[in-house]
């Protein structure tokens, strides 16, 4: 039973990935898929110009979306923000998706 649940958690986990990768490439980046050795970033992104973003995915199927307490840190905004949190959500249909910069979530997991 255990192994059943660690293969739909990384399926639910995938699926969130390319949700946000496909979102990328409409918005003119160039995402990259990262493998489990880059902890904290499952995408990195490149735009035309050279620019390039790290996205933190976080899915859910169902209930909330869940982070370790140990995310949360007192931040300041920053204004060349290039670390995204992107958040899935497939309890709807189709799919959505909501942006937070890094600072902001580490805040609101820190309060």
């Amino acid at each position: 039973m255990p192994r059943k649940s660690f293969f739909k958690t990384k399926l639910i986990q995938l699926r969130g990935e390319h949700l946000v990768a496909e979102k990328l490439c409409q918005l003119g980046w160039h995402p990259l898929l990262m493998t489990e050795g880059y902890p904290g970033v499952d995408i990195v992104a490149l735009n035309e110009i050279g620019d390039d973003i790290r996205v933190q995915v976080k899915s859910r199927t169902t209930g909330t979306w869940h982070a370790k307490t140990t995310d949360g840190q007192l931040m300041t905004p920053e204004p060349t923000e290039d670390y995204f949190w992107v958040f899935g959500d497939f309890t709807v249909e189709p799919p959505r998706t909501f942006v937070c910069p890094n600072w902001w979530i580490r805040n609101n997991i820190y309060e």
